[in-house]
């Protein structure tokens, strides 16, 4: 799943977020940050980070809503509730990600 915030008010950039979730349980996260402001002026700025994180996944629901938990390797446990708003988009939490292809497994 792939998901990207874009940010105004004369800054530039955004967030992008991926997630797979494998069939065998596991799941990569990653995510980029970038933004900028004030191009062409004395008061430009700009910065990027880069974030990830791995481990287990299981859901409890059905194919529509739910929640999606995630489990990382030091055992902290994360729940998003998930809804379903088409074919190829779910919303896990209050971000909306659009499918992306095959996970990355």
């Amino acid at each position: 799943y792939y998901s990207f915030s874009a940010v105004g008010g004369g800054q530039t950039g955004g967030t992008e977020r991926q997630v797979s979730l494998c069939p065998d349980g596991t799941y990569r996260e990653s995510s980029e940050t970038g933004y900028s402001g004030g191009a062409g002026t004395a008061g430009a700025w700009g910065s990027a980070s880069q974030g990830g994180g791995k481990g287990t996944w299981r859901i409890t629901g059905n194919m529509n809503e739910g929640t999606l938990t995630t489990v990382s390797p030091g055992g902290e446990a994360t729940e998003y509730k998930f809804s379903r708003c088409g074919n190829d988009c779910v919303y896990f939490g209050n971000t909306k990600f659009a499918l992306a292809g095959p996970p990355d497994c």
